[in-house]
């Protein structure tokens, strides 16, 4: 193994791909969406939901990235977890009035859904269901934090501080050389 010269710089580590990271992880918003409702339809808030989309979100964005996470990168995993929990909790919202609105009509719950008044019906409906699921809104916030905090520390622990993107040579040979005062 050779060690490298002081003519030949160390390679640097490739920039960081925010945007390519950030679309990636984003797919564990309808998984982890998905998941939650299977769980909460089953009658419970489980931690383990926000710990797997934690989880997953910075798999994927390490992924797309390209292997390089910064300080950004990790808020930016973070307000996917949260972004996950909270249309979480919207569409197990929905699932619950959508079950109620089948057992009225006597159909299943995705024909309510498609019901022409059942959109019209639900947001006329949301602030009264909204005030009935505050407590359960906080169990949902307080597990989803237990669940990925432990992910997202190690995220930001592990953040590499942000890397200029690398000047180019000829930009350097164009800068007037440094004189002394």
């Amino acid at each position: 193994m050779t060690t490298p010269t002081p003519s030949t710089p160390a390679p640097s580590p490739a920039p960081e791909r925010v945007l390519r990271g950030t679309l990636l992880a984003l797919l564990v918003v309808p998984v982890g969406t998905a998941l939650w409702v299977v769980i909460w339809n089953l009658g419970y808030v489980a931690a383990i939901v926000a710990f797997l989309v934690a989880l997953g979100a910075a798999l994927l964005y390490r992924l797309g990235s390209g292997g390089t996470v910064s300080r950004l990168g990790a808020a930016i995993v973070t307000g996917i977890v949260v972004l996950t929990v909270l249309v979480s909790f919207y569409a197990g919202m929905v699932s619950d009035y959508a079950n109620f609105v089948a057992t009225e009509l006597g159909i299943g719950p995705f024909d309510a859904i498609a019901q022409p008044l059942f959109w019209s019906s639900f947001h006329a409906d949301l602030p009264l269901v909204i005030e009935a699921y505050l407590p359960d809104f906080g169990l949902a916030l307080l597990f989803g934090a237990l669940g990925a905090f432990s992910v997202l520390r190690n995220a930001f622990r592990s953040a590499q501080p942000a890397t200029p993107p690398a000047a180019s040579p000829a930009a350097a040979e164009d800068q007037p050389p440094a004189t002394a005062s």
